[in-house]
């Protein structure tokens, strides 16, 4: 309707043919004879959604795709939860789902060709706000957690990198040091 009222305010007359559907009703019906001539038409959920769940499998053709975590490798996986938008999005749409993200493919190609018998490497994701680190960084845990690696949550990491002491909650009342005292840090 916007494009009959543009059509009107021009100074010179033109036409306006639809070939093609804006919206995928199905109107533009040479635009539809052709499409089912030349391929077949993949559904929606296969354009938007990948049915492969094993992120050690995925790689460039899943890229910008979802895939579902399972209920219980959710909670296995996050048991101190995740970020709060995406956990009112998974309540709102009663699953959970991933999407394959390049950061997070790099990443997960870094960890696979990584030699483990030389020093711990680093990696740092970065970008603006709410740009996909932490949900890349959940990719690729799930993919570690996939290949049996052993993952420690530290839910506070700024409380490592200050010399405090942390106590422990069992029987024992003595406390377990974060990092050696100053004069055990100076070389001599």
């Amino acid at each position: 309707m916007a494009l009959h009222r543009l059509n009107c305010r021009l100074p010179f007359r033109c036409t306006l043919r639809q070939t093609r559907p804006f919206h995928g009703s199905g109107c533009g019906h040479p635009l539809r004879a052709a499409n089912q001539a030349a391929a077949p038409i993949e559904s929606v959920r296969d354009v938007f959604r990948t049915s492969e769940g094993d992120p050690a499998c995925h790689s460039e053709q899943h890229l910008g795709r979802f895939y579902t975590l399972q209920p219980a490798e959710l909670r296995s996986l996050f048991p101190h939860g995740l970020p709060p938008r995406y956990q009112q999005q998974i309540k709102t749409f009663n699953e959970a789902c991933l999407m394959v993200r390049e950061p997070a493919l790099d990443l997960i190609g870094c960890l696979k060709r990584a030699d483990y018998t030389q020093p711990s490497l680093r990696y740092l994701l970065y970008g603006p706000k709410g740009s996909g680190k932490t949900l890349s960084l959940c990719h690729a845990l799930h993919y570690c957690s996939s290949q049996g690696w052993l993952i420690v949550h530290i839910p506070d990491g700024e409380s490592c990198l200050h010399c405090t002491t942390v106590h422990t909650d069992s029987v024992h009342t003595d406390t377990v040091p974060l990092c050696p005292p100053a004069s055990q840090l100076t070389s001599g």
